[in-house]
């Protein structure tokens, strides 16, 4: 399973890397975000993962901006 991580904080971000690898190994995460601008950027030239992690409050905005912007394909 494919895992992007949209977190503006390195710290938490890691964290959540670290725990999500070291607990489920059929999980890989292919991607950090820290931002809405820089995570529409990153959904639109990679291939869509499975599951989105996203911390709610980032630097330029709240993530359901994301979802403004970017179309969401059910699998």
């Amino acid at each position: 399973m494919k895992a992007l991580i949209v977190e503006d904080e390195v710290m938490a971000a890691n964290m959540l890397a670290r725990t999500l690898t070291g607990n489920f190994p059929d999980i890989e995460v292919v991607g950090i975000t820290d931002s809405v601008r820089g995570t529409v950027e990153w959904l639109g030239s990679h291939a869509s993962p499975d599951v989105i992690f996203m911390d709610v409050e980032l630097s330029d905005g709240e993530c359901f901006e994301i979802f403004r912007q970017v179309q969401v394909k059910s699998q």
